[in-house]
């Protein structure tokens, strides 16, 4: 928390626990380690979301699960809030990532939704893994990718793009349009991916 009238005097509060959440239940029974940062957004209630994620560039051999967080603060000026979950497909206040499944930058948001890229490594280390990009909804995780190309992002498409390979995280140009970085580019196109987004 910080006092506008005397920046270097902070006050630190506990937030969130994943282990056991906020209240002693709907935790996730873990806490995954955890080294990007987590980035925010105004909710359109007035409230702050904050989304961070679990994953590691230094260990990709943990077959363990990972999970993507988002949590809500009601009065990020006051240490009497306590973090609320933002409902997630059922799941309070995070997104199961598969086993061994981690995040490979910071994640971003943009018009109402949360970019991450994921990777999961190969059992067989002489083999490429899988990289992921997702576009969830800010404020219920709900798909906020155009993955079957009609305009709108439905529950009918997928929350994340796929592909062969380590993927980076996503940037937004100055026009809007979200790219990636790719290491394995597919059919000889170029290592820079752009994602297409929904017109709403």
């Amino acid at each position: 928390i910080i006092d506008t009238s005397k920046p270097d005097d902070l006050t630190w509060c506990k937030f969130y626990d994943p282990m056991s959440g906020t209240d002693g239940t709907n935790g996730v029974g873990a806490r995954p380690e955890v080294f990007y940062s987590a980035t925010t957004s105004w909710l359109r209630d007035g409230g702050l979301g904050v989304y961070w994620g679990t994953g590691t560039p230094y260990d990709r051999s943990s077959g363990s699960r990972g999970y993507f967080f988002a949590m809500k603060d009601s009065e990020p000026l006051s240490c009497a809030s306590r973090a609320e979950p933002i409902p997630c497909n059922g799941n309070d206040g995070y997104y199961p990532l598969d086993a061994g499944e981690g995040l490979t930058a910071d994640p971003t948001v943009y018009a109402g939704v949360i970019y991450f890229s994921t990777y999961t490594a190969n059992p067989d280390r002489c083999e490429m893994g899988t990289g992921r990009v997702y576009g969830i909804r800010f404020d219920d995780c709900s798909p906020g990718l155009d993955t079957d190309g009609d305009g709108e992002a439905t529950s009918a498409d997928t929350p994340y793009i796929e592909q062969e390979g380590y993927v980076s995280g996503v940037a937004v140009t100055a026009y809007g349009t979200i790219l990636y970085g790719s290491s394995n580019p597919d059919d000889g196109g170029s290592v820079v991916e752009a994602i297409r987004t929904a017109t709403d």
